[in-house]
């Protein structure tokens, strides 16, 4: 008795943690309730064909709704997100217990944390051996992709990726701890009252964008089924390197552009250190790229990053994404579109990195000098790419065929 009784305030703020996290996740989606309102209808689709759901049973709208919606920018109600949001941790649960990933030593950490700090001190292998253990991670993993990620993290990357929901939770789980999003997300919650609820949002899905984006890169280069603790110890210590030396690998345009996304932050109240690091986040999705040609060439990860981010500002890479990134889609299959230049970009950044780090043999004392020797070697394919990009560059905007046309260029240089 007198246990139970010391733990209450703590199960009382572990119940009440989980409900801050769904309410937050919700305001999050709320907030880019117009982009989403295709992609939720799409997953909502899905649940429909897959015997989940019914829509008229769960009062939510049908395809006539969504399109008068979509005339006016409106997207899906909060009311309707908790009832999409339920269904997706519905799914994803059952999923994840029919599938070994609950079984995984490297979701101990998770299993441990369920339960309240004394418990956790005293009784350390009877939580390991508990005869619901495999429920119990099986519920942790839902609720942190959900609630962190959104309604629609793992039914996308499945579909991106064609691999089952527990490779999406087992690469979520490399993702989390690589980051050290814990601790990130931990101080961004710390900001309640301290900054307006929508610049928490703003960060949150900043971090949302990172761990989506990473989660589909560990799936798409590394072995399968994942091993968690093997891509940690083998990609976190570079990427902790990278996010130390960001500021001495980038280029001042690219300097400028995260000043301006962090000043945003900091006028809204957030502590500059903070500020910094959420909006650093928009180049460290590149952070495993960097490192794993660091594994392919023998090459430092600071010469790496120089020499990756100097080709993404010399040939407007980073730009070309920007301007997808900013594109408006009006349908799913769009947004695929859209996805896909962005993914090719970032495989071509990667592959002129690879090339240019070979052709100097990894020594690179003049990123600038390496590049302009390298297009020289390429000649008229190069020259020609680069008069492409420039034209579209000074245009001031590019729309999906710009961008289809400098994709082709750039997959062509990459190639050669």
């Amino acid at each position: 008795d007198n246990l139970l009784e010391k733990m209450t305030d703590e199960v009382a703020e572990l119940v009440i943690k989980d409900n801050y996290l769904q309410t937050g996740s919700l305001s999050v989606s709320m907030a880019l309730q117009h982009r989403l309102a295709d992609r939720l209808a799409n997953f909502m689709r899905e649940l429909e064909r897959g015997g989940y759901l019914n829509r008229k049973i769960e009062f939510l709208p049908d395809d006539e709704t969504l399109e008068e919606r979509k005339s006016q920018e409106i997207g899906f109600t909060r009311p309707e997100l908790c009832v999409l949001m339920a269904y997706a941790k519905i799914v994803l649960y059952d999923e994840l217990l029919n599938s070994a990933f609950p079984d995984s030593p490297s979701m101990s950490y998770d299993l441990e944390h369920y339960f309240p700090t004394p418990l956790r001190q005293k009784y350390k292998q009877l939580i390991l051996d508990h005869r619901l253990r495999r429920e119990i991670v099986a519920t942790m993993a839902t609720n942190a992709m959900v609630n962190r990620v959104g309604i629609v993290f793992a039914h996308e990357v499945k579909q991106k990726t064609g691999v089952q929901a527990c490779d999406v939770a087992r690469a979520f789980a490399i993702v989390r701890n690589v980051f050290d999003m814990r601790q990130l997300w931990d101080q961004i919650d710390g900001l309640d009252n301290v900054v307006p609820a929508t610049v928490q949002s703003q960060m949150h899905t900043e971090t949302g964008r990172l761990i989506e984006r990473m989660a589909t890169w560990f799936l798409m280069n590394c072995n399968h089924p994942l091993d968690i603790t093997e891509n940690i110890e083998a990609y976190g210590p570079g990427v902790r390197e990278s996010t130390a030396s960001l500021d001495e690998m980038i280029t001042e345009s690219d300097r400028e552009y995260l000043q301006q996304r962090a000043k945003v932050f900091v006028e809204a109240g957030t502590p500059e250190p903070l500020a910094r690091k959420v909006a650093n986040l928009r180049l460290l999705v590149s952070a495993c790229d960097i490192v794993k040609v660091t594994r392919s060439v023998n090459a430092t990860v600071q010469t790496a990053g120089q020499v990756y981010f100097t080709i993404g500002s010399r040939l407007n890479i980073d730009w070309l994404r920007r301007q997808a990134a900013g594109l408006t889609t009006e349908s799913h299959w769009e947004n695929q579109a859209v996805n896909a230049i962005i993914d090719d970009l970032y495989s071509h950044q990667y592959q002129l990195t690879l090339k240019m780090l070979q052709l100097a043999g990894g020594e690179v004392t003049d990123a600038e000098a390496l590049i302009g020797e390298w297009c020289e070697r390429r000649g008229a394919g190069c020259v020609a790419t680069t008069q492409v990009i420039h034209e579209i560059h000074g245009t001031g905007a590019a729309d999906m065929a710009m961008l289809a046309v400098a994709n082709r260029h750039l997959r062509a240089l990459a190639s050669e």
